[in-house]
């Protein structure tokens, strides 16, 4: 079975995506999943934004989304069923508010190389799986996958994911750059 991680951005300027943009220096400000659903083959995105986790058909995301960069992973089907059932249950939970704010706050406890800063801005700032930011189901998928980050779930930036992948692309056979 295929499923899709890619990088994106909005066809209109949306002021929290362009500050990730800006605070990350790519251009794409968002994460997401996709993958063909199981029972009518429809093309589907799974993704945090808007408020919540959610998933739409691609055809509807393409109205208000462009493909910057993808990778295309092969997982089994029963790796399959964890990752979608991860994907679910996280649905309609709230937008990890607190955990995008987080992120420049981990990242200046990791460049000071602080333990005890990364440790209390995992406690103010982490939640779990109470919401979700955009990388960080990506980042829950490709840690199954064997792909290891250096900060929690909920601090994976969208660059840190597709800097993953395009190095897992250079030495795995099951993952690949899609030619957009």
């Amino acid at each position: 079975m295929k499923i899709f991680i890619g990088a994106s951005t909005t066809i209109d300027i949306k002021p929290f995506s362009l500050a990730i943009k800006l605070y990350t220096g790519k251009p794409y400000g968002h994460i997401y999943i996709r993958y063909a659903d199981h029972f009518t083959g429809q093309a589907m995105i799974s993704e945090s934004s808007h408020g919540e986790a959610h998933k739409m058909a691609l055809s509807k995301w393409y109205l208000n989304n462009r493909i910057v960069e993808e990778y295309e992973i092969d997982v089994s089907e029963e790796m399959a069923r964890v990752i979608f059932t991860n994907i679910n249950n996280r649905l309609q939970t709230t937008y990890g508010e607190l955990n995008a704010f987080g992120v420049p706050f981990y990242d200046l406890a990791e460049y000071l190389g602080s333990n005890f800063l990364m440790r209390l801005t995992t406690y103010i700032f982490a939640d779990g799986i109470d919401s979700t930011i955009c990388s960080e189901s990506a980042a829950f998928t490709l840690r199954l996958l064997g792909i290891q980050f250096n900060r929690p779930n909920d601090f994976v930036r969208p660059d840190h994911v597709i800097g993953a992948l395009a190095k897992a692309a250079l030495t795995e056979d099951y993952i690949k750059k899609v030619i957009i």
